[in-house]
């Protein structure tokens, strides 16, 4: 394969800019609507009016400034009378008189989003190595945000290049399940395969699935293929787009073909479309098998200062999920109008049930592991944090609920 040869995957076009328009749209008016917005044709779409969506002008600010942050262009902000496809159109003609890049933002899920910028040419480059795995396909069924990296590239990008249609849909697994058409193609999140493969009737001949975003739940990957899905989990970050890929759950992860090695230290060697060679730092730390194999072995833990002292958050949450009462635990550096101070969120391994029910509940140990109220459950990881963790490293800020918050593709986010 001629890795800097990118002519047989499709350039962004208007209709591009249309879905990730809508895209945008829908995700900013979900925020506020009490009805989220309909997937519509594209078509449609691009002859509605903005007022038809009931947009406020800060509603517009809100969409306008990250749609043009993705496309590094300068526009004015539209009339609420004026249609999505002119807007659209108009960004459109401004990007191709740019260095056409594309701007992403990553989850949060290590800090605060960033904006992370791509030369067009090089996410396409990175279908070279998509393409091939599902040219049987017929139809791309789209349950992600296609202006997030993912589903940018996948639900937007790959479905082009394939050119077959794209149909959205919300990712509830019995709406998908109903759905389902010969020679599919699901773009979903961990959640959304977790729920598909515990559908006893379901069976997933000649459909395939990506997965990526985040860790599948146990035993996931193993069912969806059992149940016949043709299931490919992809691997990478909003840094460095997608990097490799496996099929098998208990195999390694292979590069994508532009990727000429892993080194050592985790970094890529990269050839990009003009041929030229590109050193990469990633944020993931990786076990390197060979040269084009490795096992991913989660983020890097960068530091943050407290008080000037250097404190890595996922080495502290590490140390809270070794006590018996933490499954889950995330740690980040508050966000400025938070404070100065770390937080954390707990998903603890019992059962929060009020004072009344704990207070008549038995003493012993087995008991207290299985139940208490959430009063104790605070003082008992306090007290342990006193002793574990120095002043700096310490939470002074504690959220417990059942499950982690994470975003519209899976991912770990702030709270």
């Amino acid at each position: 394969m001629n890795v800097c040869d990118i002519s047989s995957i499709p350039p962004l076009s208007l209709h591009s800019f249309l879905a990730v328009l809508q895209s945008v749209t829908r995700f900013e008016k979900a925020k506020t609507a009490a009805v989220p917005i309909p997937y519509m044709d594209l078509n449609i779409f691009a002859n509605k009016k903005w007022h038809d969506f009931d947009c406020s002008k800060k509603d517009m600010q809100v969409i306008v400034e990250y749609y043009c942050t993705m496309f590094s262009v300068k526009q004015n902000m539209p009339d609420l009378q004026s249609s999505c496809g002119t807007f659209a159109e108009s960004c459109y003609n401004a990007w191709l008189k740019t260095e056409q890049t594309v701007t992403v933002f990553t989850s949060g899920s290590t800090g605060i989003p960033k904006p992370c910028t791509h030369p067009e040419a090089h996410l396409r480059q990175e279908l070279l190595g998509v393409v091939p795995q599902f040219l049987d396909c017929k139809r791309v069924l789209v349950t992600v945000p296609q202006h997030h990296l993912y589903g940018f590239t996948f639900g937007l990008l790959l479905p082009q290049a394939l050119n077959v249609p794209i149909q959205s849909e919300v990712p509830f697994p019995t709406v998908i399940a109903a759905s389902l058409q010969k020679d599919d193609l699901i773009i979903g999140i961990p959640l959304l395969f977790d729920h598909l493969c515990n559908i006893p009737e379901l069976r997933g001949d000649t459909i395939s699935c990506v997965g990526g975003t985040a860790p599948l739940g146990e035993g996931t990957f193993v069912k969806m293929l059992d149940k016949g899905f043709n299931f490919i989990e992809f691997f990478g970050s909003s840094e460095s787009g997608v990097t490799c890929y496996r099929k098998k759950p208990d195999h390694p992860f292979t590069l994508l073909p532009h990727f000429m090695r892993v080194n050592p230290d985790g970094s890529l060697d990269r050839k990009l479309p003009d041929g030229s060679m590109m050193h990469s730092a990633t944020q993931d730390n990786f076990e390197c098998v060979d040269e084009r194999h490795l096992l991913p072995k989660g983020r890097k833990d960068f530091a943050v200062q407290i008080g000037g002292i250097n404190v890595f958050p996922a080495h502290i949450a590490k140390k809270m999920e070794a006590h018996p009462l933490v499954k889950h635990c995330l740690v980040r550096l508050m966000r400025p109008e938070e404070g100065t101070r770390l937080k954390t969120f707990i998903v603890p391994a019992c059962d929060i049930v009020s004072d009344f029910s704990a207070s008549n509940a038995s003493s012993s140990s087995s008991s207290k592991l299985s139940a208490m109220n959430e009063k104790e459950l605070r003082n008992e990881l306090r007290t342990f944090m006193k002793t574990a963790l120095s002043d700096a490293e310490r939470p002074t800020s504690m959220t417990i609920g059942k499950e982690l918050p994470r975003n519209l593709v899976g991912k770990p986010t702030d709270w």
